[in-house]
């Protein structure tokens, strides 16, 4: 919305640091499907700008034909946000549930040495033969007929940024074989300053490191606010220098984003500075780690986290196309379940005292979700005022102006 301006040399620079994340790109001819609007930067990023300096080809469609041309093109390299990672997730775990009794037992064992080779690689190390030989074998019976069913089989390296991906998704799409590597990249940044770069199959919860450039710097504030500072950085807002001054500090661009950095350098996302719930306690609660633990269910979609103002905090769940099939009480008890699962492990500030599901997707064209699928928090307070007032009741303030309001007897 403030338009950012961006020069042929930033933009050159965000190129190579996508180049940068599959160095195959520059030796090899690769093909990507396009389907996100290009307005958006990393679209065009991938799109536009990349073709320009790697052997990308890139096969472009509307939106609504995305899945039949994935399925004609089998793309090689993939750069997209959560939500397609987690649509098409579902989907597939949806197909492997009606699969005959023997091909199930065959992806529950291909699960076991999926989840045991993801483990090791996590921890840095080596599985053992036996279970090399037994992943290898899942792989290919397995785990790539089941991609190649939506046209992903032919991938080895993919990418996601423009929003926190679930633990959960990052994982079962490496266990399926996918190297799903999670970045960090903003409008202003155009590319990448911060990825898994030269680190296949990295832990899920992590972005990665600095592009490997001394040029590249990152680092927190004292207040957490992650720092940049990059040849990749916008020139400014469009005839906008007061905006383009306030997210300057003495050469760092301010991303707004809250980091925690691991002894061994990996950078970790912790929320947004400015998207805080301060409850009418005065607690300053990050809404974002929340949700991300429960969209981490195959049950839910999204989740929204509501209580600003409020005396304590609550969720709006978005089910998936597949709990959605299932009887309202039937889906309400599962839910419940999965907000339980996630309140045992936050303080008691930080809780879900009650939930509500959403009567319908979040959809673009009412504003509650960007084009590329991240959640506009405030439009999808406005939309469902009436479903979370429902959450709370009658408010103090609104009984004592009731009270004032009205006429003695």
């Amino acid at each position: 919305p403030k338009g950012v301006t961006h020069t042929y040399r930033t933009l050159q620079h965000a190129a190579q640091t996508f180049v940068g994340l599959y160095p195959q790109l520059l030796r090899h001819e690769h093909d990507a499907v396009g389907f996100l609007p290009l307005a958006h930067v990393a679209p065009a990023l991938v799109s536009v700008f990349a073709p320009l300096l790697s052997r990308l080809v890139v096969t472009y469609c509307r939106m609504g034909d995305y899945e039949d041309v994935l399925r004609s093109v089998r793309p090689t390299a993939v750069l997209w946000p959560p939500r397609f990672y987690e649509k098409i997730a579902g989907e597939l775990i949806a197909q492997t549930e009606v699969w005959p009794r023997l091909r199930r037992y065959a992806y529950g064992a291909a699960m076991w040495a999926g989840r045991r080779v993801a483990e090791r690689r996590w921890s840095r190390r080596r599985p053992s033969v036996p279970l090399r030989i037994a992943y290898a074998a899942a792989l290919r019976w397995v785990f790539l007929p089941l991609r190649a069913t939506v046209g992903m089989d032919r991938i080895r390296v993919a990418y996601t940024a423009s929003a926190a991906m679930p633990e959960s998704v990052i994982a079962i799409w490496q266990i399926w074989g996918l190297d799903l590597r999670e970045n960090y990249g903003l409008t202003e940044t155009a590319g990448c300053p911060i990825a898994h770069f030269d680190q296949p199959f990295p832990r899920p919860g992590f972005i990665g490191r600095e592009f490997p450039d001394p040029r590249f710097q990152v680092k927190a504030a004292d207040d957490g606010e992650m720092l940049l500072r990059a040849p990749l950085l916008f020139d400014g807002y469009w005839r906008n220098p007061a905006e383009t001054e306030a997210v300057f500090q003495d050469g760092w661009f301010r991303t707004g984003d809250l980091m925690e950095r691991t002894p061994r350098g990996d950078i970790r996302l912790i929320g947004r500075k400015k998207d805080v719930i301060i409850t009418r306690g005065g607690k300053t609660i990050h809404p974002q780690p929340i949700e991300t633990r429960l969209k981490e269910s195959l049950l839910i979609n999204e989740a929204i986290v509501v209580g600003d103002a409020r005396k304590y905090l609550t969720v709006l769940l978005e089910p998936s196309t597949t709990a959605a099939a299932q009887s309202a009480e039937v889906l309400a008890e599962r839910l419940r379940a999965e907000v339980a699962r996630v309140n045992a492990d936050l303080a008691r500030v930080e809780q879900l005292k009650d939930f509500r599901v959403l009567p319908r997707p979040l959809e673009v064209e009412r504003g509650e979700r960007t084009a590329n699928g991240k959640i506009k928090r405030n439009a999808v307070v406005r939309s469902f005022a009436p479903l979370i007032d429902d959450m709370y009741g009658a408010n103090d303030d609104a009984a004592i102006a009731h009270h004032v309001r009205s006429r003695p007897n």
